[in-house]
């Protein structure tokens, strides 16, 4: 019901209201006997009036409550998109500020103006910023596919080969062959924080999930593959020590 309606509907209600107590008032005035019947006429004539007028209050207090309700919902929606766009927007400065940090790093790291810790530290912080805020797309193998992974410890690649590896962890995006990159290389090439004591490889199957990235704090266009889904022990292959230690 629009606003003309409503005011249209009260005064057509205030009219008949005064229509009817004009009509009450000259014949008590008057001092016309009122029949039972017109009384009862009467009666019901004023009784529907109020009925009518009671019932526009309803609506309009009904209307009203509807409209703070709508405006509430619109005024929540509005608040969190808010809040949304404000959050995405400190991620993505965030992001950004940690990939300068670590490009930075790794020139510094160049130019001998850096250790290895320090330039590994901003690489990681970087590594850990991407994947949280990155959005990494996710890929999906042509053909079936080995890589490596490397671990700092030979009790680590171990419990890979009877577990299974979980989502979301580093893994070489190819294979260089067994006994061909050494260790301390490997560290080199793939920005890892300790020199690796083994390796594992690491069997992909076609149409399995992946996210394809940046190796980061590793050589130049060398990347590195995370698994969307867990890899089971069976698809955990052959074990590579390291020079220093072949046992524990």
């Amino acid at each position: 019901m629009n606003k003309i309606q409503k005011v249209t509907n009260q005064m057509r209600l205030r009219k008949s209201l005064v229509s009817i107590l004009l009509t009450a008032v000259s014949i008590i005035a008057i001092g016309i006997p009122i029949h039972p019947s017109h009384a009862g006429v009467l009666s019901n004539s004023i009784s529907k009036a109020l009925a009518e007028k009671a019932a526009q209050r309803v609506a309009v207090k009904e209307a009203a409550e509807r409209g703070a309700a709508r405006t509430s919902i619109e005024r929540t929606a509005t608040a969190r998109s808010t809040s949304s766009q404000t959050a995405e927007k400190a991620a993505a400065k965030e992001l950004t500020t940690k990939q300068a940090e670590s490009q930075r790093a790794n020139r510094l790291y160049r130019e001998n103006k850096i250790d290895w810790a320090e330039k590994n530290t901003k690489n990681l912080q970087y590594d850990a910023s991407k994947h949280e805020h990155g959005n990494l797309p996710i890929r999906t193998l042509n053909a079936d596919k080995q890589v490596q992974k490397y671990y700092p410890t030979v009790r680590e690649a171990r419990a890979a080969m009877k577990k299974g590896i979980e989502p979301n962890r580093h893994m070489t995006a190819t294979t260089h062959g067994p006994g061909r990159e050494s260790f301390k290389k490997a560290q080199q090439r793939y920005g890892l924080t300790d020199e690796p004591k083994a390796r594992v490889t690491i069997q992909m199957h076609k149409e399995q999930q992946y996210i394809s990235t940046k190796a980061i704090g590793g050589a130049r266009g060398v990347s590195e593959n995370l698994p969307v889904k867990r890899i089971p022990p069976e698809d955990v292959g052959h074990l590579y020590l390291g020079p220093s230690k072949r046992t524990h």
